[in-house]
């Protein structure tokens, strides 16, 4: 029996297995140890606790005392035997001299690891655990920067996105000795999937995947209605998650639980819950921006989050308790899809309405690119983009000369078009794929202004916005993301130093005004001076613009204009056209450096006139109540705190708003999970009423 295991781990293996703390502790009982005979284990009494140390390693190693997993008696006893190696082998001082110098061959630590049998390994895991692993171990055949593998001597090393700690595997201990950080769940998946891009590094001809898993990745099925045995664990043990962070304070979210959300994301992708994974990295996404102290991110928006999340996960289950309750329709939405299904068929007329070169926190950036069709009466959207930064090839200026379906940009902004061969998802976005057929229809300048109202419905009176904007679902939200505005008049643009912006108000039919806003962001800098500058020619008649909703407040960003010239139509887009050179001397941005002091006078002026919407108010200071112990993660209200909230659930109740104050009395369920069904409730009155800027 060989337990030479023990003496390969070094102190980062165990500070990975347990933590830094747990070592030190452990340093300092050294002197307790007191070695036992040993028979199929290792043997050792410490501080009257009996430790028992199998040869497949510390991930089988028991302790008598009371405490859960790795203790520091286990890992005194490691230390000890390390310092004493010879009692391992104690009879090797009564053999003869000449076999105390016999040093048997061994296998490499990389030999030893490609004698797996991975017909038995994947025979081990369940089918969950399977699915997880070979959709980790699809990724990282994508993109091999996502595991980097060190081979040792003693030892293999997994440097991965899922754990801040190696991934360390031992020959003595096969799989079930390896040693990570990783959550419990999808240990053995995420294990397995390492093991198996060894393999796919050095000896592919040796692993086989199943074919049903392989079958999966090729062509992924559609989700079935209702929900499985495995789904509903996985959906408890992510509510569970959500309640966890809950306690931990959003304002002290341990690095741990963020990475183990990226897992939790694949996961959800693996079986077949496509919109759970896009909710899962959206979190993951807002968490790790707050742990990099991201300014534009805060633990609002995080709660926010959790909130919709926990009430999503409650809905899936409820769909798979009573499936006959939702039609079908909202089952596919509830559910998402796993690939888009793109039906092909012909689309008779697009006029171009502009593009938009976007970049997301994440790392995503993409061109989007808007048409009219003229049959369907509506807005078409194409985009091409990358998940993430990786492709070098993929930028602002290659994405405009490849263009979309085979074409470049400048050409699709410049005519109307006749897809022969238009693949469209269920969604209504067209596919931007080159196999897709166009004919061109004409120039965009043959158009008449007139025409162009005409045919281009868009929105020409605000109100319209309003009734758009109007939540019809707290979980369904099939909002368009880009509008077209035709304006009678646009403003020049202002500098709102608060808000950290430009902003500028467009009028409509019945004289009324919205408001349109650019950050002031080095990305946008060259976007004002052009809108100024063609704001003051006064040729445009139509924006393009995306929504954007953060919060309670509802932004609209200029995208492209359609521009009146004396040679016709043309779309003017803000990210890739430029204006003439001689145009460019006067920098808008630096008109505004001595009125900064004048614009906040009178930006407080206003703010001191205005008058704050009584249910606005009481929303807000109950939003605040629950931020403070959602931030903090306590657990329960202080008494003052207590009488607070029942204070302004009366407020609720004058107000009308029954349904809040009985909300905010029923205290029935565990306080965290409390605070979620709030925090969501109260969020979805806020956008009830919330206003789209008109005036």
């Amino acid at each position: 029996m060989s337990w030479q295991i023990y003496l390969n781990y070094d102190e980062d293996s165990l500070i990975t297995f347990a933590n830094a703390g747990l070592i030190r502790r452990a340093k300092k009982s050294l002197d307790e140890v007191q070695p036992q005979t040993h028979d199929a284990q290792l043997h050792f009494v410490v501080e009257d606790c009996h430790v028992e140390l199998p040869s497949q390693g510390i991930t089988q190693a028991s302790c008598t005392c009371p405490a859960q997993g790795c203790c520091k008696h286990i890992l005194s006893s490691i230390l000890w035997l390390q310092q004493h190696p010879e009692h391992l082998q104690p009879e090797v001082a009564n053999t003869d001299k000449n076999l105390q110098d016999y040093t048997p061959v061994t296998p490499s630590t990389l030999d030893t690891a490609l004698q797996l049998d991975s017909i038995q390994l994947l025979k081990n895991l369940r089918k969950t655990e399977r699915q997880l692993a070979y959709q980790i171990f699809s990724e990282w055949q994508h993109d091999p920067t996502l595991c980097q593998i060190e081979i040792q001597a003693e030892k293999i090393s997994f440097q991965t996105s899922f754990s801040e700690s190696a991934i360390v595997y031992f020959p003595q201990s096969h799989l079930a000795g390896m040693l990570s950080d990783v959550a419990d769940k999808q240990k053995n998946a995420c294990h397995l999937a390492c093991i198996a891009y060894l393999f796919a590094q050095h000896a592919p001809e040796k692993w086989q995947w199943s074919d049903d898993l392989q079958q999966q990745n090729v062509n992924p099925v559609e989700a079935s209605i209702g929900l499985n045995h495995d789904d509903l664990t996985f959906i408890k043990d992510i509510k569970i998650l959500c309640l966890s962070l809950m306690r931990q304070g959003l304002s002290h979210i341990a690095r741990e639980s963020v990475l183990s959300l990226h897992l939790l994301n694949m996961q959800a992708r693996a079986q077949n819950l496509p919109r759970l994974a896009s909710e899962l990295r959206r979190l993951h996404g807002l968490l790790q921006r707050l742990l990099t102290h991201d300014v534009q991110v805060d633990e609002a928006q995080i709660f926010d989050a959790l909130a919709f999340l926990y009430t999503y996960l409650t809905a899936l289950q409820h769909d798979a308790e009573q499936p006959e309750t939702l039609n079908q329709d909202n089952l596919n939405q509830l559910r998402g899809q796993v690939q888009r299904d793109y039906a092909q068929q012909q689309i008779e007329h697009l006029i171009p309405l502009g593009c938009e070169w976007w970049t997301t926190a994440s790392g995503a950036r993409g061109l989007t690119v808007c048409f009219w069709d003229n049959s369907t009466q509506r807005i078409r959207e194409v985009t091409q983009a990358r998940a993430n930064h990786l492709d070098i090839t993929f930028n602002q200026d290659s994405a405009a000369q490849t263009g979309i379906w085979g074409s470049s940009l400048d050409f699709l902004l410049k005519h109307q078009l006749k897809l022969t061969e238009a693949k469209i998802s269920p969604d209504g976005k067209l596919s931007a794929s080159a196999d897709s057929r166009f004919q061109s229809l004409g120039s965009i300048d043959q158009l008449s202004t007139d025409a162009f109202k005409q045919q281009v419905i868009g929105i020409d009176d605000w109100q319209q916005i309003k009734i758009l904007l109007q939540p019809s679902s707290s979980l369904f939200n099939s909002l368009p993301r880009y509008q077209l505005l035709h304006i009678q008049a646009c403003s020049q643009l202002e500098l709102n130093e608060i808000e950290q912006c430009f902003e500028c108000w467009v009028t409509d039919c019945q004289q009324q005004q919205l408001q349109l806003s650019l950050p002031i962001d080095p990305n946008h800098h060259g976007k004002i001076n052009k809108l100024q500058y063609l704001i003051q020619t006064g040729q445009i008649i139509a924006i393009l613009v995306r929504m954007e909703i953060q919060a309670q407040t509802i932004r609209f960003l200029p995208c492209s204009l359609v521009l009146n010239e004396t040679k016709g139509l043309c779309i003017f887009s803000l990210d890739y056209d430029h204006l003439p050179y001689h145009k460019q001397k006067q920098n808008f941005l630096q008109q505004f450096t001595a009125r900064i002091s004048s614009l906040l006078t009178r930006k407080r002026e206003l703010h001191s006139t205005m008058t704050t919407n009584v249910i606005h108010l009481t929303l807000q200071h109950t939003q605040n109540l629950l931020e403070f112990y959602a931030n903090t993660g306590r657990q329960s209200f202080d008494p003052d705190d207590q009488q607070h909230l029942q204070q302004l659930a009366q407020q609720f109740e004058d107000l009308g708003l029954q349904l809040l104050a009985q909300l905010l009395r029923q205290q029935s369920l565990a306080f965290s999970e409390q605070l979620l069904i709030w925090r969501h409730v109260l969020g979805l009155t806020q956008k009830l009423l919330t206003q789209p800027p008109i005036q």
